[in-house]
């Protein structure tokens, strides 16, 4: 089992490095003769890190794109998966996409924070061309000129949202609300 990247796709940027580096690795896998099964999980509800020393010191998240909307998957749900993955037959040579059950804009998910956390936090949206290092510090610096791009793509678009965590492990995707509260310790420091 590989957990690969949502975007590898049809249609997806082939010249993306993110497309490149996973692509890639599947097809290492595929020539490798051995069986295997991909997890392509899209937005990662754990990216949400990225806004944790803003949000530790104050109620205002400087970012890109407030209103590009993503489904992001807990990565509790991608554990359940994998783990039904490895431990069931019938995944062999299986590509499962994953995402969370429901679309949710970067603003939308800086308020399920402060929710989580008593606050009133808000998003301060910033031109793409202003992002740099400070609001993107886990990003790498040959990435970070499409970073803010590859993010905002979702801008005006409803996310695709796929059912496989609950068709695989029979028990529904976690909301992005529900990953905050599981996270609200991590914010706080």
């Amino acid at each position: 089992m590989l957990l690969s990247s949502g975007i590898i796709q049809e249609g997806a940027d082939e010249t993306h490095p993110i497309h490149v580096m996973h692509a890639t690795v599947e097809q290492q896998v595929r020539d490798s003769g051995l069986g295997w099964t991909f997890l392509r999980p899209n937005a990662f509800a754990t990216n949400a890190f990225q806004w944790l020393p803003q949000i530790r010191s104050g109620d205002t998240v400087r970012g890109v794109f407030a209103d590009a909307s993503t489904a992001p998957i807990h990565e509790d749900d991608i554990v359940a998966v994998a783990e039904r993955t490895l431990l069931h037959d019938g995944h062999d040579g299986a590509v499962h996409r994953l995402t969370g059950p429901e679309a949710v804009t970067h603003a939308e998910q800086v308020a399920a924070i402060g929710r989580a956390l008593g606050r009133d936090l808000r998003f301060v949206e910033v031109p793409p061309h202003e992002a740099g290092p400070d609001l993107f510090p886990h990003v790498p610096q040959g990435m970070l000129e499409r970073f803010p791009k590859t993010i905002g793509d979702p801008a005006g678009t409803e996310p695709e949202i796929t059912p496989t965590v609950e068709k695989i492990t029979g028990s529904p995707a976690r909301t992005f609300t529900e990953w905050a509260e599981d996270h609200a310790a991590d914010f706080r420091g």
